[in-house]
């Protein structure tokens, strides 16, 4: 997404590696927050919407008690986003994209499949 994000190079290697790509509709909201702060414009959101990769799926209400259930691993917005995103992956049985090694243990420790990083 940015250029000198240190993850960069990691990110891009990965996203060329996947066929699919499934999104939860929070990631879209963080994603506009992030780049509208960093005066970048939603242009980058764009591109992530129009590739043909992606498909934006939902965030129900079992994600949003899961990520209550998990409070005590909340320390601030992003944590509960996260969780919220971790909730959808499992539910679906899709593999979580991240490079948070915190987020990914708690992904494997709950019985998630594979993690993309």
């Amino acid at each position: 997404m940015v250029v000198d994000d240190t993850n960069h190079g990691r990110a891009l290697q990965a996203w060329r590696k996947i066929g699919e790509a499934y999104v939860p509709a929070v990631v879209v909201s963080e994603l506009a927050y992030f780049l509208l702060k960093h005066g970048v414009g939603l242009e980058p959101l764009h591109v992530l919407a129009a590739d043909p990769k992606v498909e934006f799926v939902d965030v129900t209400g079992d994600d949003v008690l899961f990520a209550i259930q998990h409070g005590d691993r909340v320390r601030g917005p992003d944590d509960f986003n996260d969780l919220l995103i971790l909730s959808a992956a499992l539910r679906l049985g899709y593999p979580l994209a991240t490079f948070d090694e915190e987020l990914a243990g708690l992904y494997r420790g709950l019985g998630g499949r594979r993690v993309i990083a």
